[in-house]
């Protein structure tokens, strides 16, 4: 028998070529289901809601990983002549004493599932949880990691979040003040101040504006008043942005 016929003979065996066909076909079926997945959770959604789904969308193909995994491994083995149904059986009493010993761990799993589901929170949103308040930075099946501030990360377990605030989906006001000299047209200067609600209407995390009208008249000035609806966890950065372009709006009224 020569080489290749040996190697031929080698390859077409089914331990050899078996096991490879069934990862790629796994791989193939794993890419899939992501990217059905992927489809029908975010494709078309922005914002909160795409936060929330994609917080879902990565359990679920952690789930998917392993369930692939599993089977192929299964498959794996009984192309070797393992009997499969007899593990298959085992994994079911192991799974049962697994439970038993594991009962925080499902616990945490199982609270994870709710936090997502409910709306407690996803992977972006700043919290307070207890007396500390970070960013949420992964959600996963046993631990939420929160980062504060200073770079601090404190790692909880799912089981022990019960009570937390989400600064992300709560909402504050800010009052933005434009003055203008006493002899300043008043319904003309109201045309400008167009540009300003327009122009903060479009800063990020800001929700809604609203022209109040004046609010305060001295000897010198008359004020205008912008109501700003935003995220209560980036309310300094709206108002850096807003102080911002309010600037640039002011120096170019003063060009003309």
């Amino acid at each position: 028998m020569s080489y290749l016929e040996f190697l031929i003979q080698i390859i077409c065996e089914k331990r050899v070529y078996g096991p490879i066909l069934t990862i790629i076909g796994g791989l193939l079926v794993y890419k899939t289901l992501i990217k059905v997945l992927h489809n029908l959770l975010i494709k078309g959604k922005d914002g909160f809601e795409k936060k929330r789904r994609m917080t879902i969308f990565n359990l679920m193909r952690n789930i998917v990983t392993y369930l692939i995994y599993i089977i192929i491994l299964l498959v794996i083995l009984s192309i070797f002549g393992v009997n499969v149904s007899s593990i298959v059986a085992s994994l079911g009493i192991v799974s049962v004493l697994l439970g038993l010993a594991l009962q925080d761990t499902m616990k945490d799993f199982i609270n994870g599932i709710f936090i997502i589901m409910d709306n407690f929170f996803v992977v972006g949103d700043t919290i307070k949880y207890n007396n500390f308040q970070g960013e949420v930075i992964a959600l996963g099946f046993r631990t939420t990691k929160i980062k504060g501030p200073n770079g601090e990360i404190k790692i909880i377990a799912n089981r022990n979040i019960s009570d937390v605030i989400n600064l992300s989906q709560h909402r504050t006001i800010l009052y933005i003040p434009i003055s203008t000299p006493q002899e300043t047209k008043r319904v003309s200067f109201e045309k400008k101040l167009s540009k300003y609600e327009l122009a903060i209407a479009d800063v990020k995390d800001v929700y809604k504006t609203e022209y109040l009208g004046i609010t305060n008249i001295d000897a010198n000035n008359v004020e205008y008043t912008i109501k700003v609806e935003c995220k209560a966890s980036s309310q300094a950065k709206v108002q850096r942005e807003i102080n911002r372009l309010m600037k640039d709006i002011y120096d170019k009224e003063r060009k003309k």
